[in-house]
């Protein structure tokens, strides 16, 4: 986000102009006061807020009001997006993923969503008996970032072997075709997706075998992260470590310890380095 973000002069202006900015250490022992006026340390106001990545950028009005967040590093234009649609208080008149929709300008493709075999044709997503861990994959018809996801992620084979322990459902984020979420709502997918706050495509939100949201991943897809996400859910990590920032943490010291680098932005058609 430094390098690539914060180096571009549009973002800087209006960070600089429209916003109070500031930084949080999510595992800091710095004493902060709150918008709700309470004192904490920073790590606990970071669990407080449920901070489970870096970066994230939460937004609030002048109110201390929640207005958006962005879990995990997103491109320099869709932050742009988000920036502006706080800055100009669009939240009044437009979801944001709406807005964001109207600024991208779709890859010109197929007109359908990207197909996989361990895709599950299934419209209820409810999780009975002895179900596994349910991976919902949000996306969209023409979108570029949905190609590199399947193309330069998801082909990456020690994750393909992972997702076999979940029942992958693929949704286009905008269809009017009716499902059953995991907690028994019969709902439009497209609102559905509005509900859970899912902005743009693609984005992959993971819920447990009970039926309970556990992680999701809405940002730059590359395997590390991908497969951390899936580990972390289907190995039960989450029920007992609620940061999967610290997670990722151990998981990378545990791969180089067995002498293997760690390059967190590798996509699967690139190699895996050696030490």
């Amino acid at each position: 986000m430094v390098e690539r973000n914060l180096s571009q002069r549009g973002i800087v202006d209006t960070l600089k102009t429209k916003f109070d900015v500031i930084a949080i250490n999510m595992w800091g022992d710095r004493e902060v006061t709150g918008l709700d006026g309470k004192t904490h340390t920073e790590k606990n106001f970071a669990a407080a807020l449920k901070v489970q990545f870096t970066p994230t950028l939460m937004f609030f009005d002048e109110a201390g009001n929640t207005i958006l967040r962005l879990n995990g590093y997103v491109p320099p234009a869709r932050m742009q997006a988000a920036l502006d649609w706080v800055s100009g208080k669009h939240e009044k008149k437009q979801e944001f993923r709406d807005f964001v929709a109207a600024r991208e300008v779709p890859a010109k493709g197929s007109g359908a969503l990207i197909g996989q075999p361990f895709f599950k044709k299934t419209a209820d997503l409810r999780r009975k008996g002895k179900a596994k861990p349910l991976a919902v994959f949000f996306e969209q018809k023409d979108c570029p970032d949905c190609e590199v996801l399947h193309r330069r992620v998801l082909a990456d084979p020690e994750l393909r072997a992972e997702l076999g322990r979940f029942d992958n459902v693929q949704l286009d984020m905008w269809s009017n075709d009716t499902i059953t979420t995991p907690d028994g709502k019969r709902l439009p997918v497209r609102e559905w997706a509005r509900q859970l706050g899912v902005n743009y495509a693609p984005g992959i939100v993971i819920f447990d075998t009970g039926g309970k949201e556990a992680i999701r991943w809405e940002s730059s897809f590359r395997v590390f992260h991908t497969l951390g996400m899936l580990t972390y859910t289907s190995t039960g990590e989450y029920r007992k470590e609620p940061s999967f920032q610290r997670y990722l943490s151990a998981k990378a010291e545990h791969i180089r310890e067995s002498g293997r680098d760690v390059n967190i932005w590798r996509y699967a058609d690139e190699p895996v380095a050696e030490k």
